[in-house]
């Protein structure tokens, strides 16, 4: 994402580049506190760093051998996933078919605000992942970025749930009904929006268990910029907040609405106040199993997409528009940030924004990113990295493919903060790994000249005095780019820059092939010269 000058950690969000601006079942309560014991073991063996980031306990962490939809959909989809190095493809992982039978007693339950109903349906959920990408060329790829081809995950198949509620708009807060239904329906239900809805105030919805969200109707975030800086579930991590969260097991989002953040107004009040508290339009939080596709997001006040603290999810089809409609820029708006997270797969979507189209936060691993069409963005990013002193940061297992860049900032980027505290904006001095990480078939137009390739480890300083004093201990390993297509109206398309001999390794390119007025060039600081296919390196 681009960054925001903030305040010092852990409460800043990342910096503007200074270029561009239940109650539930009781059965599922016996479920998840199980889950929650399991999972805290495991959490018990990664790095410190992984700590979840919040003022506010959590709750909704589950357990990843718990039986659901999404463990049948998710639970082993990427888990066998082989990433080569770096010049290597995403080898096949699992396969697997299902078929679920649910007969029930039809009952009936009526409140004021959701009705509840039984329903008997046998389904089939089909899954395959083959993510090797198809023989490359030196000519433009004719596919389109929503026909990925053989890198496709299989799109989510709805499965038969055995209640329904559903939720009448009330024409005030209807937060409070969302809730209700979303509990009574936890344990195998299926909550009906297709009304005009309004969320005026936090809505939990973490702790459930097998249930989707059908929306097909619109939710909107009213009240004020200044009522949501006190109503907000408030992150420390790069200063993030939430209006509503999702989490549990086997959690799904989907039926072509729209969900609206009521964006302009957070636009209008950024502009003249860079302190307030921005909230994520759409936040997992603890979410074992689940997609969220075929829905619409709009105006989001901040990021768009916060993946946190879950595992083995799925976007597709996710159609994104954060545009202003006056001289005030829709900042931080990112498509999607992952952060602590394994197995997400995002793919077939649409991005228009101001910021990154997916920025890979820290302790994202397993992650496949494909058949995007990127416009206004900052590219698709890892990082940045390194942002808080005495934090491990990891991003592992990454391939990128098949995107389209239009009228953006960036390509491909890697950003990490240079070794010690920022003279300027007081932060940085983390410290971590990259490590292989792929960014294949690149189609760009209109991209700013020299940025279609960018990897710095002197992230957000001015001062590069300070960068080569204190260089970044963050190491960047099997990272490769390749086929990367477009016009650019100067030779130089690129820079790699690492802060020292050592911290970087098999950093390569292949298959460059992009318009210019000369030879390509990029510029270069200790890194193999060698490895860099169709690209004359000159010294930074």
């Amino acid at each position: 994402m681009s960054e925001i000058h903030a305040s010092p950690p852990p409460t800043t969000v990342e910096p503007e580049d200074s270029s561009q601006t239940s109650d539930a079942q009781k059965s599922e309560q016996t479920e998840v506190q199980q889950q929650q014991q399991q999972q805290q073991q495991q959490q018990q063996q990664l790095p410190s760093s992984l700590e979840h980031h919040s003022k506010r306990p959590r709750s909704g962490d589950v357990d990843p051998q718990s039986t659901s939809r999404g463990k049948r959909l998710f639970g082993n989809l990427l888990g066998t996933m082989r990433f080569l190095l770096a010049l290597s493809f995403i080898g096949a992982v699992l396969s697997a078919t299902t078929t679920t039978t649910k007969t029930t007693t039809k009952t009936t339950t009526k409140t004021t605000k959701t009705k509840t109903t039984t329903t008997t349906t046998t389904v089939q959920v089909a899954t395959t992942i083959s993510a090797a990408p198809p023989a490359t060329g030196t000519t433009v790829p004719t596919a389109s970025p929503f026909k990925p081809g053989a890198g496709s995950v299989a799109p989510p198949t709805v499965v038969a749930r055995t209640k329904t509620c559903t939720v009448t708009a009330t024409g005030s807060d209807d937060g409070p009904s969302i809730k209700a239904a979303a509990q009574s329906c936890s344990g195998g239900g299926r909550i009906v929006l297709a009304g005009e809805y309004t969320i005026n105030s936090f809505t939990d919805l973490r702790g459930l268990a097998h249930v989707d969200f059908y929306l097909t109707g619109t939710i909107t975030f009213g009240e004020t910029v200044a009522f949501w800086q006190t109503n907000v579930y408030q992150y420390t991590y790069q200063s993030a907040a939430a209006m509503w969260i999702f989490g549990g097991v086997d959690i799904n989002i989907y039926g072509g609405g729209t969900i609206n953040g009521n964006g302009q107004i957070w636009y209008d009040a950024f502009a003249s106040n860079s302190n307030i508290i921005r909230p994520v339009l759409l936040v997992l939080d603890g979410v074992n199993g689940g997609a969220v596709f075929d829905i619409n997001l709009r105006g989001s006040p901040f990021w768009n997409n916060l993946v946190a603290n879950s595992t083995n999810i799925i976007y597709d089809n996710i159609n994104i528009v954060s545009a202003s409609t006056d001289s005030n820029l829709p900042k931080n708006t990112d498509g999607w940030d992952t952060y602590r997270s394994d197995n997400v797969v995002i793919q077939n979507s649409n991005i228009n924004n101001g910021d990154d189209c997916v920025s890979f936060k820290p302790n994202s691993t397993n992650m496949v990113v494909q058949g995007l069409s990127c416009n206004g963005s900052h590219g698709i990013s890892v990082g940045s990295l390194g942002q808080y002193k005495g934090e491990y940061d990891i991003v592992q297992n990454v391939y990128i493919y098949n995107i389209q860049m239009a009228n953006a900032e960036n390509g491909a980027r890697i950003k990490v903060w240079p070794g010690a505290t920022s003279s300027t904006v007081g932060t940085g001095g983390g410290s971590g790994r990259v490590q292989n990480v792929t960014y294949d078939t690149f189609t760009s137009t209109d991209i700013s000249a020299g940025n279609n390739i960018v990897l710095t480890q002197c992230y957000n300083e001015s001062d590069l005095t300070t960068c080569e004093a204190n260089p970044a201990t963050l190491t960047i390993s099997d990272v490769v780019f390749k086929n990367f297509y477009g016009t650019s109206k100067k030779p130089l398309v690129g820079s790699i820059e690492c802060s020292s001999a050592g911290v970087c390794s098999n950093i390569s390119t292949e298959n460059i092939v992009i318009s210019s007025s000369g030879a390509l060039e990029v510029d270069c600081l200790n890194v193999d010269a060698t490895l860099l296919q169709n690209l004359t390196c000159i010294s930074a």
